[in-house]
């Protein structure tokens, strides 16, 4: 999923928001790739939900948080379409454009875990889809659809 277009969409419950983090690393991560956390799509704060990449320490870029309640299940969506990451949850959608294409990197993808394997995620993970690709609106619109049938009580 590194290095390129992706999507990720996921049913989520987080039972504790986090952290402020300074880089990609340092937050709770429900998804993260690369020894330095290069790509950290859906990454949970004390202020709600973000998604972001970096390519280096001082080229940290995000978007702005989506506010989310903690105990409340989720379908969260974030894309990156080679230019902008977006991120959808709780009704609003936030877009940022990072400052340079993602690194690409050979290293595992953790899931509830940051690089190193330190679980970071409190909460649970209902169902996640991930691509390597942006898969368009109306897939994304039929994905979370599906995830929502699934997972009635979801926001």
């Amino acid at each position: 999923v590194t290095g390129g277009n992706y999507t990720v969409i996921a049913a989520v419950r987080p039972d504790a928001l986090a952290g402020a983090p300074a880089n990609g690393y340092a937050g709770t991560s429900l998804i993260q790739d690369a020894t330095t956390g290069d790509m950290y799509p859906i990454e949970f704060r004390t202020t709600g939900v973000y998604a972001g990449h970096f390519t280096s320490l001082s080229a940290d870029k995000f978007t702005a948080a989506i506010g989310l309640s903690t105990s409340t299940l989720y379908v969260i969506q974030v894309w990156y379409d080679g230019t902008n990451i977006n991120i959808t949850a709780n009704g609003s959608t936030v877009t940022v454009a990072p400052l340079a294409a993602m690194a690409s990197s050979a290293n595992a993808t953790t899931v509830g875990a940051n690089y190193t394997g330190t679980p970071k995620l409190q909460g649970a993970i209902g169902e996640m889809m991930i691509w390597s690709k942006d898969i368009g609106a109306s897939n994304r619109t039929a994905a979370v659809a599906y995830l929502k049938s699934r997972y009635p009580s979801a926001v």
